[in-house]
């Protein structure tokens, strides 16, 4: 009985140990992850899966890790600057079309063609 409880106090004692180190190390394995969440990054899965499938290399753990903590500010006014500048340019050809259309227009009409 005193071997049981033994083995039984042994084993109790390295899952107590073992058991928070697991999690440290998923925690780390995961961090790139954790952080993409953290802070609502649009690009949360894509980290996600790249870290799952190859962050064993290190290489690809770091680049998660950059890409998790990049400055998601410049991200958001660059996407915002885009749509800006695309509107800018459509009212621009609107404006340019009409600028242009119209006196063609009536200079064809007046003219007879």
């Amino acid at each position: 009985m005193e071997h049981f409880i033994e083995i039984y106090l042994k084993s109790f004692l390295v899952f107590l140990i073992i058991t928070p180190l697991i999690g440290i190390a998923l925690g780390l394995y995961l961090a790139p992850y954790i952080v993409a969440a953290r802070r609502g990054h649009p690009n949360k899965k894509p980290i996600l899966v790249i870290n799952l499938c190859l962050g064993w290399t290190v290489i690809a753990w770091v680049l998660c890790l950059a890409w998790a903590v990049c400055d998601l500010e410049k991200v958001i006014l660059k996407e915002q600057k885009s749509k800006f500048d695309k509107r800018k340019w459509i009212f621009r050809y609107a404006v340019f079309l009409i600028v242009v259309t119209i006196p063609i227009t009536i200079w064809q009409t007046i003219k007879g063609y």
